[in-house]
């Protein structure tokens, strides 16, 4: 069984040589991990790495960047948020590359959105047997689509705005007294060019075209979710629709025979499915199977 550790300390990334998967998420109060964390700790528990939260996905892409060289048995799993498919897809094609960053992004949004399909939610031993999952969810994203299809569109401007436009000075020759320093910053053309892109992208007429694209992308010719179609399932935020199912499709009992809910019973719906292994999403199995393949290489003196 792999021990799982949250909470990591600067410390413990910089040092050791084990291999360690390093997951989003961070610890609660209680010592609770993250569904992350847990989900892939099941997902892995015969394979040698020890898998670990580390906080927010901006913080695990700067590690993977920083540490891959000196670690080259780090790995480094985040969710998809913002990224598009070429991006996303571009690291399962090159998954594991010590030469990169060995960092996989998940092809859904979030580690929930793999738990948004009826069929295998249907696996696990909680499932309550007289509610429609599917009409579950169905319903409940319907409440939501809407606003994660123009929250996708917030997030795509807000990265386009914070990408790097504009470099920084080098050179200290020209900068000999105030006045030229200023005259040099005010004189750099990326200002104008900035404001001119900025106006463009927030142009109605721009907006509107990132909404249409971003709707065809979740629902396609939908007018609602409907189960099995569209993607709605992948690119909505997860955490909210798979809460919700638990709480209306799942009767969590823990060993005494004691009703779980909470973040508790969101845990142990997941774990029940990963352990099951029958009703595995294709992404858990071929994840699984990278490390598996790694793991000779992982326990070679």
């Amino acid at each position: 069984m792999i021990a799982v550790q949250t909470g990591a300390s600067p410390d413990s990334v910089r040092t050791g040589a084990e291999p360690i998967v390093w997951v989003e998420g961070e610890t609660a109060e209680d010592g609770t991990p993250s569904i992350d964390v847990a989900v892939i700790d099941r997902l892995l528990q015969d394979t040698p790495p020890r898998v670990q939260g580390l906080g927010k996905s901006s913080g695990i892409r700067a590690a993977a960047g920083a540490l891959h060289a000196y670690h080259p048995h780090y790995y480094f799993v985040i969710d998809r948020d913002h990224f598009d498919d070429k991006t996303v897809e571009k690291t399962w094609d090159n998954f594991p590359d010590p030469k990169q960053n060995n960092l996989l992004i998940w092809r859904r949004r979030t580690i929930e959105n793999y738990f948004l399909e009826a069929e295998f939610l249907d696996c696990s031993r909680f499932r309550k047997r007289d509610v429609d999952i599917a009409y579950q969810l169905e319903t409940i994203a319907a409440k939501h689509v809407f606003m994660d299809i123009a929250n996708a569109v917030i997030l795509k401007i807000r990265e386009t705005l914070k990408a790097e436009w504009i470099t920084l000075f080098r050179n200290p020759d020209p900068f000999t007294s105030k006045d030229r320093a200023f005259d040099g910053l005010r004189q750099r053309t990326e200002w104008a060019e900035k404001r001119k892109a900025a106006n463009d992208l927030l142009d109605e007429t721009t907006l509107s075209d990132l909404f249409e694209r971003s709707h065809d992308l979740f629902m396609g010719s939908l007018d609602r979710p409907r189960h099995g179609d569209g993607r709605w399932r992948d690119l909505m935020a997860g955490k909210p629709l798979y809460n919700h199912l638990v709480n209306a499709a799942f009767d969590v009992v823990d060993r005494s025979g004691n009703a779980v809910r909470g973040r508790d019973a969101q845990h142990a719906v997941a774990i029940d499915l990963i352990a099951g292994g029958d009703c595995l999403p294709d992404d858990f199995i071929r994840f699984r199977r990278f490390i598996e393949d790694l793991s000779p290489v992982m326990e070679a003196p």
